[in-house]
């Protein structure tokens, strides 16, 4: 009697599991597969029409919940925390700020600084011209970016 409790239980258990990870993954995907970590490899100048490949300047977008980490391996002793809102078709980054826990993390006032990551405004507005599980192209006023995920 005591060991088929024991087994029901565990097949309870282990059912449970089961559907705690499923809803876990429902929910990542529900952002159409922006979430992980993006390797920033390319940025066209849309006004002239030129194309710089910056694979080898090693930049990186990390975008999870409602949050996009800016690091670079060049400078890895500043990075930068935005905010972002997602639909269908637009990607807004805004309130920038220096991840500086012991400064309370202060707004980034010079947007010079977020221009190696391709981005010109402190509040600006991306359309999503291409978003796949290995590719997402952004295209704000000014640029186009051209990402792979890794």
């Amino acid at each position: 009697m005591k060991r088929s409790i024991l087994y029901v239980s565990i097949s309870i258990l282990s059912i449970w599991q089961l559907f705690s990870l499923t809803s876990c993954e429902i929910e990542t995907h529900a952002k159409g597969n922006i979430d992980g970590n993006w390797h920033l490899e390319q940025i066209d100048t849309l006004e002239t029409g030129g194309s710089k490949d910056i694979r080898e300047n090693r930049i990186f977008w990390g975008i999870q919940a409602n949050l996009v980490q800016l690091r670079s391996y060049y400078d890895p002793e500043n990075i930068y925390i935005l905010r972002f809102s997602k639909t269908d078709k637009t990607f807004q980054l805004y309130e920038p700020r220096v991840n500086d826990r012991e400064k309370h993390d202060p707004a980034v006032t010079d947007v010079t600084l977020l221009n190696p990551y391709g981005i010109n405004e402190l509040q600006e507005s991306f359309q999503i011209e291409k978003l796949s599980g290995s590719k997402m192209i952004l295209k704000s006023a000014k640029l186009r970016l051209h990402f792979e995920t890794f």
